[in-house]
């Protein structure tokens, strides 16, 4: 699915910010599939990667999250 990678980064932004996130892949499919690539701040190309978000907690989070996923760090 499109949005595993959306779920798992919304998880660990959640707990950062200290809210819930109860939300999974078969609840955001849908969306993406009818072109929906804007998810809480988070934008997606086409494939399910996540290219920026305009929401995270603090400067450079996402980067972070995203070196470490991709074994950089």
């Amino acid at each position: 699915m499109k949005t595993e990678k959306l779920v798992r980064y919304m998880k660990l932004r959640s707990k950062i910010e200290g809210t819930e996130w109860g939300l999974d892949t078969e609840y955001l499919e849908p969306y993406f599939k009818n072109g929906g690539r804007h998810f809480f701040g988070v934008h997606l190309d086409d494939k399910g990667n996540l290219l920026f978000d305009d929401q995270e907690p603090f400067k450079g989070f996402f980067n972070n999250w995203e070196m470490r996923m991709s074994g950089v760090v």
